[in-house]
């Protein structure tokens, strides 16, 4: 008998439906304690009480402790049995929470099943019914098994009544997968969902999304539900390439303005653009599973992520309790080594152009990276800046960009020298020596700074707009 302490890791219901997934698989029966301590209401809600019964009924498991807000339970498998199910949460629990927790074993299953669970489809806390569609049945049916998922109708937090429909078609023996690679620039499609709630809920939410993003209107959709159970609102923007799909949900809730719902789910969107990982968060967690049972038949897989949260640590351990398998992380090269690579993947230029400097006796933690463009007779240089929670990815991006912008010009001077020969020329003219330069636009900050220093020096400042959009400045005595 296996036991486990529910408070571990992130303390929370993926130790219990994985536990029970992983021994419904290998047939060890196991014991929980503690179950969901990491939560502010710990024990078992209604969902997870439905998952521990599904989880029973297909492999005619004996349990103890399969009722509500039970701190622990004892769960002793059979052999996994196909077949058709139908499984009730009577709230608004999430039903794919409870899918992922029979598919794994279903799939490996010695006949088809098709499974029905009703409850919620698109509640806080769990990845909606399109995610499942959309994002994780495509990778799953790589390992070897075909599953399909409909929508038979919507169930929004709290009324619930929603219902979602599976079939599987089993694999005896899993195959491998690799995803180190998105494959092309990902295709983003946001729908906002409206049940028995005002359109402009939902086009409010697109609005915001689209001034932030630039996409084009043709990327967003409103799905107003027909026959609604209850009032809702998700906003969810999916992210598609050639290997693999994200897809990040804002739930609406009262007290909280259609804006705000929009904006934080398009921050979540926009972190996973900043950086080339194929595996967002939420699938590299649910991908662990499926790719340990293929471990266990001696198929080793991989994926690229960002770093692994919590959840992923946690789950991590409890596949390790129930396979004989080994689970390793590797950490890829550090923030400027990948500001080199991606300025040397936009600019083309030779190796020979970089230089990575690890500071010797550093008093703190920093990150900068640097882009000189030196002439015969004057130089540039454009400065990113490393700060928490902006991925190295970003700073260079950014960086090169400004480096492009002065290269798609001839001036030879950039923005911020200009500004900053501004005095020593005021200086020079006041003693007789006019002095000019020619550069872009003139920055606010430069046009500040020439007021400044007519208000100290007697001479003369002006400046000459040419056809190609550059400005002669010219410094000179009054």
């Amino acid at each position: 008998m296996i036991e486990i302490d529910g408070s571990f890791g992130e303390g929370g219901g993926q130790i219990v439906r994985s536990s029970l997934a992983l021994s419904a698989v290998t047939g060890h029966a196991f014991t929980i304690k503690n179950i969901r301590a990491g939560r502010k209401k710990s024990g078992l809600k209604r969902q997870h009480v439905v998952g521990v019964k599904a989880a029973a009924q297909i492999c005619n498991a004996k349990v103890t402790g399969d009722e509500l807000e039970s701190s622990q339970i004892t769960f002793e498998p059979g052999p996994i049995q196909g077949g058709d199910y139908r499984f009730q949460i009577n709230s608004a629990g999430s039903t794919t929470l409870v899918a992922q927790t029979v598919l794994p074993a279903l799939m490996l299953a010695g006949q088809p099943s098709t499974v029905s669970i009703s409850g919620g489809t698109h509640n806080p806390g769990a990845p909606p019914f399109d995610f499942l569609d959309r994002v994780y049945l495509p990778q799953l049916n790589k390992f070897g098994a075909m599953v399909t998922a409909n929508l038979q109708s919507h169930g929004f937090y709290p009324a619930g009544g929603g219902e979602i429909q599976l079939t599987i078609e089993p694999a005896s023996q899993l195959r491998a997968i690799e995803l180190l690679e998105r494959g092309s620039k990902p295709t983003p499609a946001v729908t906002s969902f409206v049940s028995s709630l005002p359109r402009h809920i939902a086009e409010r939410e697109c609005d915001v999304i689209r001034g932030k993003s630039n996409w084009k209107s043709s990327c967003f959709e409103i799905v107003e539900v027909e026959k609604p159970v209850g009032p809702g609102n998700v906003v969810l923007i999916e992210l598609a390439s050639k290997n693999v799909a994200a897809m990040f949900t804002g739930i609406g809730k009262q007290g909280v303005t259609a804006e705000r719902v929009a904006r934080s789910v398009y921050r979540d969107a926009a972190k996973y653009l900043e950086t080339d990982v194929p595996v967002g968060e939420f699938l590299a967690d649910q991908l662990l599973l499926p790719m340990g049972l293929a471990a266990s038949q001696g198929r080793e897989s991989s994926f690229r992520t960002a770093v692994l949260s919590s959840h992923s640590e946690t789950h991590i351990e409890i596949l390790k309790r129930f396979l004989d398998i080994e689970i390793t992380t590797e950490a890829l090269p550090d923030n400027s080594e990948r500001e080199c690579d991606v300025i040397r993947g936009k600019s083309n230029w030779k190796s020979s152009c970089f230089e990575i400097v690890e500071v010797e006796k550093p008093v703190g933690p920093g990150n900068v990276v640097l882009i000189e463009l030196a002439s015969k007779n004057v130089a540039a240089m454009f400065t990113g800046i490393g700060k928490q929670g902006v991925t190295a990815e970003r700073v260079a991006r950014s960086v090169y960009r400004d480096a492009a912008k002065y290269l798609e010009t001839d001036v030879p001077v950039g923005e911020f020298l200009a500004d900053q020969l501004l005095l020593p020329m005021g200086l020079a003219a006041s003693q007789g020596r006019e002095s000019s330069f020619r550069t872009a636009v003139l920055s606010s900050h430069s046009e500040t700074h020439i007021e400044i220093l007519k208000r100290f020096l007697d001479i003369e400042i002006t400046t000459e707009a040419l056809p190609d959009n550059s400005v002669i400045v010219r410094v000179g005595s009054a």
